[in-house]
């Protein structure tokens, strides 16, 4: 699962664009194991950064 994401995006240079994650129905399954082991620990996934800690969270997007 995560080697397209290192394939789309294997640095970043400047800054590095966040990556949030929604759990689908299947993540739910091993009780959100696998899920917060990948996506909420604010670690590196190829350039993105994961900055959520929760399989839920409010962000404000842009452009209003």
């Amino acid at each position: 699962m995560l080697g397209p994401y290192r394939a789309a995006l294997p640095c970043a240079a400047g800054e590095a664009p966040e990556l949030f994650a929604i759990p689908g129905s299947h993540d739910w399954n091993d009780g959100l194991v696998n899920f917060t082991s990948i996506f909420c620990r604010k670690r590196w996934i190829g350039g993105w950064k994961t900055l959520q800690r929760r399989s839920y969270f409010a962000i404000r997007l842009p452009h209003r």
